[in-house]
């Protein structure tokens, strides 16, 4: 019997396309290397979307790019984070990429290189933009004319004296826009700044907040400072500098409410400087506080489709709370990020009523220390809404009790702890099984082996782990000091280890990781410490393959991490976001 090499189905060069955009990028570049045919229809799925992290990578793109114009053609998306891209590349990229649809540039980007309008840009041929990510200092937005397509807007204004008048054309240029996001950098105000209406704020046309029929007269809306609303956009978020906060909450809440009827996101967050700033920006007058307030309720009123409000360092968080709990606004997504208020989950309770119900995502930060009860009023709030699927605790330095914590959500499907511990209480387990949950994030945490033993016995509807800069302490008594993931009971799809190591303080000088995915088999030894040169050069890109035992070092390395990963299944493990071989 002679064995016959077969050659790879010859596909649609479309139906191609849509096998690449849906793979990994381990198993996009183990399809690269088929043949002349896959290798082509791959290559151009791959420069749709561009990353580019240092100035290195950001050369040799321009350099591929003018050997092999036609590439150039098949770019949509171009992410740059290099702080210091050549400024060659930067002119060139309407030239080379005329169907770029997506343009994002850092906002660190060092000198004026940044700032659109000073390249020689032809925003004509740029006209295609439906996202844009920049930095500006220029007195006007005026150099968004042109892009008429934009649907998502990202500025951070660095200029020299802020004025919500900045505002007035922004939709009139960009009539498709989305979501807009600003981010201010400025610590002053302009003086006399002209007035966004030329009377005092309007009432929204229940007709446009409701039924969306009716439309701002044209005279009005070709005139900069009368009246004019904008019916497409649904996100607007805005981060600005401590200093700002009395004259920009109450504007930027006024502004939203008389432009946007239809908004359905609001994120607000203020630049503390440091996180050890501790003073209420808005411990003020009653003047300013009752101006604050109105503008709140106005807000409140004006925007009957709000579902998601983000506040950071927002210390009135629960007196905009009241006002939308007060117009029953029935709220889908809810995260507060405060250092000055500690959640008061009795307060919280209250001014969330009207959303008990469509509520499913939270997202609650905190900076305080150690108190004592808070884990009984999370719990008994979490009990209040039926609905909640997702969960993200930062900072909540109390230990929870992770049995109690999902008793609490049964509908959990995804839970974040970021720098929250748990701990398992004793005695009987308050339920046998937790079958909603699904995601389980872990970060700048540490997680004890009692956790991970009752996850593996009582969340068997578990899908997906991530663990980021996490310590996990090996079992006590270890001689040989290995941690240990056993997840033997569950059926994983994926599992992403980030920084991991034995101890919080003190990082390994090498790491081995060992996996198991049946029962029946064997570890699988996989060297992925950070001296393993060789085996990151020669490895190849598509992922750490398994090395012998006898490879493994002889001499126990006290400052080395062995991670042991056992699972019933597992389809992906990645290890620094580099795919080990199963």
């Amino acid at each position: 019997m002679s064995l016959s090499s077969t050659s790879p189905p010859s596909l649609p060069s479309e139906i191609l396309g849509v096998i690449a955009e849906a793979l990994s990028f381990e198993d996009w570049f183990a399809c690269i290397l088929v043949n002349k045919e896959w290798s082509t229809e791959f290559t151009s799925v791959f420069y749709r979307s561009i990353t580019l992290l240092t100035s290195r990578q950001c050369s040799l793109f321009h350099g591929t790019l003018l050997e092999s114009p036609q590439l150039g053609y098949c770019i949509r998306k171009i992410c740059i984070r290099a702080p210091d891209p050549p400024s060659m590349m930067l002119k060139h990229l309407p030239e080379l990429c005329p169907f770029l649809t997506h343009l994002d540039l850092s906002k660190d980007i060092r000198g004026h290189i940044h700032d659109l309008p000073l390249l020689p840009l032809s925003f004509a041929s740029l006209s295609s933009l439906t996202y844009l990510r920049v930095t500006s200092n220029l007195n006007d937005f005026s150099w968004l004319e042109t892009l008429s397509q934009l649907n998502f807007l990202s500025i951070q204004w660095v200029g020299t004296k802020w004025s919500m008048a900045l505002m007035t054309n922004i939709h009139t240029w960009c009539p498709m826009l989305n979501t807009l996001q600003l981010v201010i950098k400025s610590t002053n105000m302009a003086t006399n700044p002209v007035p966004l209406f030329s009377s005092p704020l309007p009432r929204i046309n229940k007709d446009i907040a409701t039924n969306r029929q009716q439309l701002p007269d044209n005279d009005n809306a070709s005139n900069g400072n009368s009246y004019n609303v904008s019916l497409t956009l649904k996100s607007a978020n805005i981060y600005f500098p401590v200093e700002l906060t009395h004259p920009l909450v109450a504007g930027w809440l006024n502004f939203c409410a008389t432009k946007y009827p239809n908004l359905i996101q609001l994120t607000m967050g203020l630049e503390i400087g440091h996180q050890n700033h501790r003073s209420n920006p808005f411990n003020t007058n009653s003047n300013i506080k009752n101006h604050l307030v109105s503008s709140m309720e106005l807000f409140s009123q004006s925007c009957p489709h709000i579902k998601s409000i983000n506040l950071e360092n927002f210390s009135e968080y629960y007196r905009l709370l009241q006002c939308i709990n007060r117009h029953e606004r029935q709220l889908e997504q809810l995260s507060i990020r405060d250092p000055y208020e500690l959640v008061a989950w009795s307060l919280f309770s209250g001014t969330t009523e009207s959303s008990r119900h469509s509520l499913s995502k939270l997202s609650i930060a905190s900076f305080r220390d150690v108190l004592p009860h808070i884990e009984y009023g999370l719990v008994q709030h979490l009990q209040t809404l039926p609905n909640l699927s997702s969960l993200t605790l930062t900072e909540c330095m109390n230990r929870i009790s992770i049995d109690r914590l999902l008793y609490a959500a049964p509908q959990l499907k995804h839970l974040c702890l970021v720098a929250t511990y748990l701990v398992t209480t004793s005695g009987i387990p308050l339920v046998e099984q937790h079958d909603g949950l699904e995601i389980l994030e872990f970060k700048r945490n540490s997680v004890t082996q009692l956790v991970l033993k009752y996850i593996n016995y009582h969340c068997h509807r578990l899908r997906q782990l991530i663990i980021e800069r996490t310590s996990i302490p090996p079992l006590f008594g270890d001689v040989k000091q290995q941690s240990h993931i056993s997840f033997a009971n569950l059926n994983l799809e994926k599992v992403s280890l980030h920084s991991v190591s034995r101890k919080t303080v003190v990082p390994d000088s090498d790491s081995f990781v060992g996996v198991k995915v049946n029962t029946n088999d064997s570890f699988k030894w996989y060297h992925t410490g950070k001296d393993n040169d060789r085996n990151n050069k020669s490895g190849d890109v598509l992922g750490y393959k398994a090395i012998p035992y006898s490879d493994l070092p002889v001499r126990e390395n006290n400052n080395a991490l062995r991670l042991l990963v056992e699972c019933r299944t597992l389809r992906h493990l990645y290890f620094n976001d580099t795919r080990l071989i199963i």
